[in-house]
């Protein structure tokens, strides 16, 4: 999806040369591109509806200045819009004024391009990140529709989608209160497998900080996968020596997962003479021994 660009500069020539020197990846989508002359025609067309990413704003300008124009953005509280200043004035005043109006980038005329397209690279990747910031539910509103919600069952209907809505937005260590709550007051029996997940997710997260943090595996060769799906296999070790005899070496342990169409496996070692880290692992994975007699201290 092209990042949508408005160039507010009243050098005509300068809207041409844009054109030019990006000619290939505007035509390749990667940029779309609108005009404005001044700061005012530019804050007319946003307050028309103008979708607009990247803000390139020139400071002199008639009838409203860029810096006035960026002011009135913030002031209006458009946060959709992130703006990078391209100036031939980069006097301490104007740069002191941007800093104060959170400019993404302060670009000085004459301007390489590979400089343009990297500042506009990290204005939308800003402007992504407000962006998803604007589109979360503040944690206020969530708490005030929770708290009335379980201390008056009807202040709003309840129905099991708006339950797992309001159950999702909260922290790991208290959805399982809510849930409670919510299958108690409202009799949302529903939520039975919901309240499973969330146990086993809770479970998970205390196994995952307990392997890789306390007991120092490592994630790349033992990845969260293995841990939520995996399995113990027990395995008879027996092999030919030269002399033809075969040797029996034992059960040896193995944790085996699937990842994607590829059988995983991660070696435990001898059940007979396992090391203390290895024991924790299986106690924490509550692995029952079936084919040998191993003392987990459980």
């Amino acid at each position: 999806m092209a990042i949508k660009v408005l160039l507010v500069d009243d050098e005509v020539n300068f809207q041409r040369v844009i054109n030019q020197v990006l000619k290939r990846e505007i035509k390749n989508e990667k940029y779309e591109f609108t005009y404005a002359l001044n700061g005012q025609e530019a804050l007319d067309k946003i307050s028309a509806g103008l979708k607009v990413d990247v803000a390139l704003v020139d400071i002199r300008m008639p009838q409203m200045d860029g810096l006035t124009l960026i002011e009135e953005l913030n002031k209006r509280k458009i946060l959709s819009i992130t703006s990078v200043i391209v100036s031939a004035y980069a006097d301490t005043f104007n740069f002191q004024k941007a800093i104060q109006e959170k400019v993404s980038a302060f670009l000085v005329k004459p301007i390489e391009i590979e400089e343009l397209e990297e500042a506009i690279g990290k204005a939308y990747l800003a402007n992504k990140q407000n962006k998803q910031l604007l589109s979360k539910p503040s944690e206020p509103k969530q708490a005030k529709r929770i708290k009335s919600l379980l201390a008056d069952p009807t202040s709003q209907p309840v129905t099991e989608s708006i339950a797992y809505k309001i159950v999702r937005q909260l922290p790991i260590d208290k959805q399982l209160q809510v849930i409670r709550r919510l299958m108690e007051g409202f009799n949302l029996e529903e939520l039975s497998d919901l309240k499973f997940d969330v146990e086993t997710q809770e479970g998970i997260e205390k196994i995952v900080i307990q392997v890789y943090q306390q007991l120092g595996y490592d994630e790349a060769k033992l990845p969260l996968i293995a841990l939520e799906q995996g399995f113990i296999e027990e395995r008879v070790i027996k092999k030919t020596l030269l002399s033809g005899d075969l040797k029996d070496y034992g059960i040896h342990l193995y944790l085996r997962w699937m990842e994607g169409t590829t059988d995983r496996r991660f070696y435990l070692g001898p059940a007979k003479s396992l090391d203390e880290r290895t024991k924790a692992l299986l106690r924490l994975l509550n692995y029952s021994p079936n084919k040998v007699d191993i003392d987990l201290d459980y």
